[in-house]
């Protein structure tokens, strides 16, 4: 099914049944429609903690111990680094999708995972639904008869194959200490990914469809990612760990919050339209019902050229040079700042590197402005996990457009923390501004500094909400003051708690 809204107007294709039927959820707001959905498809499950921090992930690490420098790097520069990612291929030569760890490059996966637990750091570890080389995984996939009729790809259909699957990443990585999943590939067919030209959305529905019906009916092919979700959540709960599901795949499916699941945008392309598309496109996504999502920071692609792809049609970045090029790592930072604000943080991409110290020294504005959001970063976590308790236990939406909570229909791509309808954000290459804050622990006053450069569509007028909470904790403070204020790019001064004399409660 293809539904597109634009310009032209709105249009509704399927392929898979002569007439549909359409249930239409209402409510006096769309907070109210978002809660039906989810009392019609399953409350979202709560996340881990730990989800909530700074991930760093590249393509790819390629042994044990560079896993480990990189934790440890973090650590010696005093930042928290709250999980790595090991992304595909971490299995052996030519044994593609096998579960278990190179034994060459990874000669200890629960060593590996005890000294990162060691240093403060999750791992999370990519698994695909394919498998090839006639390796152990495939062979006793093939033996139960659970796959698909090409042979490589486990059936997320079959309650039993599913259960044969997670018995497999249980054995080979949970059971080590590996603590998170990334289901990398979960259409599972992605037949549009070669070609010198862009394929029209309709093309790339014929091309994908036709490949996916060579072995899923049209009924069932855009499920399979939802059962591929439910077979590691099932089989992690069933295990009685203490650890929270969690599962960075890349598509999704009604009802699929229920199962530990965030999504990401994909392998998009390092361009300021790129970074201006996530913005709206991330809020799209959060309005449908699907409370977690993120992006890969500084982009996938960043420039024309990658190993291997040469031609493809999505290498459209601008920045060959990657982190050499001071322009992209402007782009890289004002991600990075985006991304602060996302339900996930986590640094991703191949041809340059994604580690911050490739990124400045100590001093440079970039770097040290990357060291100041990781740590704004952790002290948001508190924050951010309460409104994860609030997603699961109220079925609220913590990453949402402003139509959410405003009758102002915002601007394309409007996203901020604060309810402000005229502002330009400041996403765009070369803008910005900055307004310093002061806490006066003695008074108990806020004081908000007047601006710090400027840029087009920055409002004169700004209200500023402000409330005290407990330092580490998710709660504000009992005797403190909640309120608003009106700043006109002048220094304001917010006192938000009352004095030892004063009997003013909130």
């Amino acid at each position: 099914m293809i539904f597109q809204d634009d310009a032209a107007g709105c249009r509704l294709q399927a392929e898979c049944v002569p007439e549909l039927d359409y249930l239409v959820l209402a409510g006096p707001g769309l907070h109210d429609v978002v809660r039906r959905y989810r009392r019609l498809t399953g409350a979202a499950s709560m996340p881990p903690r730990w989800a909530f921090g700074f991930i760093q992930s590249t393509e790819r690490y390629h042994d044990q111990e560079e896993l480990l420098a990189v934790a440890r790097r973090y650590v010696e520069l005093g930042l928290p680094l709250e999980g790595i990612v090991l992304d595909w291929m971490p299995w052996p030569d030519g044994l593609w999708g096998q579960k278990s760890l190179d034994p060459a490059r990874f000669p200890d996966a629960e060593d590996l995972c005890r000294r990162m637990h060691d240093m403060g750091t999750k791992l999370m570890v990519s698994i695909w639904p394919h498998v090839h080389g006639d390796g152990t995984d495939q062979l006793e996939l093939a033996a139960a008869d659970a796959m698909l009729a090409n042979g490589t790809t486990y059936d997320a259909f079959d309650p039993k194959a599913r259960a044969l699957y997670w018995k497999q990443a249980e054995t080979a990585l949970f059971a080590k200490g590996v603590d998170a999943w990334w289901t990398d590939c979960s259409e599972p067919f992605e037949a549009d990914w070669n070609g010198a030209r862009e394929p029209s959305p309709e093309e790339r529905m014929r091309i994908n469809t036709t490949e996916v019906e060579r072995y899923l009916g049209p009924d069932r092919r855009n499920a399979y990612s939802l059962l591929h979700s439910r077979g590691i959540w099932e089989g992690q709960r069933a295990t009685g760990s203490p650890k929270r599901v969690l599962n960075l795949t890349r598509s999704a499916y009604p009802g699929r919050q229920r199962y530990g699941t965030y999504s990401w945008s994909g392998d998009i392309v390092a361009t300021w339209e790129s970074l201006r598309r996530q913005v709206a496109e991330g809020l799209s996504f959060a309005a449908s019902g699907l409370p977690y999502w993120t992006t890969d920071v500084g982009a996938f692609f960043p420039g024309k050229v990658c190993p291997g792809l040469d031609g493809a049609s999505f290498l459209r970045g601008d920045f060959d040079a990657g982190a050499q090029d001071l322009g992209y790592r402007e782009l890289f930072l004002r991600w990075f700042q985006y991304a602060t604000f996302l339900p996930m943080l986590r640094t991703h991409g191949t041809g340059t590197p994604r580690e911050i110290w490739h990124y400045g020294e100590p001093r440079d504005p970039v770097y040290e402005t990357l060291v100041r959001f990781i740590r704004l970063r952790k002290a948001l976590v508190p924050y951010l996990y309460s409104l994860a308790w609030q997603v699961h236990s109220e079925d609220s939406t913590m990453f949402r457009p402003l139509a959410f909570d405003l009758v102002f229909p915002g601007a394309d791509g409007s996203f901020v923390l604060y309810e402000d309808e005229g502002d330009g954000w400041g996403y765009e290459q070369g803008a910005g501004a900055r307004t310093e804050l002061r806490w006066d622990e003695a008074n108990g006053t806020l004081t908000v500094g007047r601006p710090v450069r400027d840029y087009p569509g920055r409002p004169v007028r700004r209200v500023v909400r402000a409330r005290l909470v407990e330092p580490g904790r998710g709660w504000a403070e009992a005797s403190a003051l909640w309120l608003t204020a009106e700043q006109q790019r002048q220094e304001l001064q917010i006192p938000l708690r009352p004095s030892r004399s004063s009997s003013r409660r909130s």
